[in-house]
């Protein structure tokens, strides 16, 4: 394997290298330039290179690390995912529509991407025992009504951005149905609002609203990148009584309140570092239990992240339809 970083996130995979022990052989380090760069790649005794095609041309390698977006592509990574590379991601390697349609446009014509997905962004909620282990909420609680993913922890382990991606992702899991809008608000430096999702910063609060009828449904999605250690917790609510799940366990309850239930955490407290070799660890281990639902499109996880930025610009609800639309996605 080998791993691209920066100097922000070097210390990060170093615990991670060494949680994952000889089950990995970096044999490549590369990013920009930097005092913590070189000196991971001294530790690793790996030869430094800056430019991340270079990287990957002269070593035959079964996997990337990508601990940062900076000097990397999406397309880059999409291509070298459908050669066959596993490539794992610690941000969301595409930050508009476009930039996502120019992606998948790289690879059409080549190699399909594999079925397994063309990127893992980890940690994966979705891949925590804390999820694999609890039951189909759509069937224990019917259709929930009310969603709610609140993911936090310190920015040198993953930005806003990708927090924010990860809980859409999450609640697009449960939900299905695209949010007909979200109201948003963003408490962050001082300052304008930034342009695109790499810069945002802070703490995010999302209200949303979809389905009709039987399915309707709201979610309230919390994010921040100030404090740690990181923390992730999804709440749901239905007519049949609530689910609660935390990264390494969860507790369900009926309509009144009494557990019916639960998974106890086999540890109190785990790392950013902890959570993410794990993660690794499942995807490397054929046997481990995959997510029983379907990960949903990542257009649309997109589009709910990129409305959520419109909405706190704006101060008024914002549709990710209607930035689809303007992509030709709807």
């Amino acid at each position: 394997m080998v791993v691209w970083t920066d100097d922000a996130r070097s210390a990060l995979v170093q615990q991670v290298l060494d949680l994952m022990g000889s089950a990995v052989s970096p044999i490549g380090v590369g990013g920009p330039r930097g005092t913590a760069v070189e000196a991971l790649a001294d530790t690793l005794d790996c030869t430094l290179e800056d430019d991340f095609r270079q990287l990957m041309v002269e070593r035959r390698v079964s996997c990337v690390l990508l601990a940062t977006m900076t000097g990397a592509t999406a397309s880059d990574a999409l291509l070298w995912a459908s050669a066959g590379v596993a490539v794992l991601a610690l941000e969301p390697i595409c930050a508009t529509l476009e930039e996502l349609a120019d992606a998948t446009a790289a690879v059409i014509g080549r190699q399909a991407i594999t079925a397994s997905g063309p990127v893992a962004l980890v940690p994966a909620f979705e891949h925590c025992p804390g999820w694999t282990g609890a039951a189909d909420p759509t069937q224990v609680l019917n259709s929930p009504q009310l969603i709610g993913f609140t993911t936090t922890g310190p920015a040198t382990s993953a930005s806003l951005f990708a927090r924010l991606y990860s809980a859409w992702r999450v609640v697009l899991t449960i939900g299905v149905d695209l949010p007909a809008s979200i109201d948003a608000s963003l408490i962050g430096p001082a300052g304008s609002l930034p342009d695109d999702l790499r810069g945002v910063s802070g703490s995010l609060a999302a209200h949303a609203r979809a389905g009709r009828g039987e399915r309707e449904w709201s979610a309230v999605v919390e994010v921040g990148d100030q404090i740690g250690p990181g923390f992730r917790q999804l709440r749901l609510i239905g007519a049949a009584g609530r689910l609660l799940v935390h990264d390494h366990g969860y507790e369900l309850y009926d309509q009144q309140g009494k557990p019916l239930d639960a998974q106890p955490a086999a540890v109190q407290s785990a790392t950013d570092a902890d959570l993410i070799a794990e993660h690794w660890r499942r995807l490397l281990d054929q046997s481990s239990p995959r997510p029983a639902t379907s990960i949903p499109d990542d257009a649309a996880v997109l589009a709910c992240c990129l409305a959520c930025l419109l909405s706190a610009r704006t101060g008024q609800p914002e549709s990710p339809a209607k930035l689809l639309q303007v992509q030709g996605r709807r």
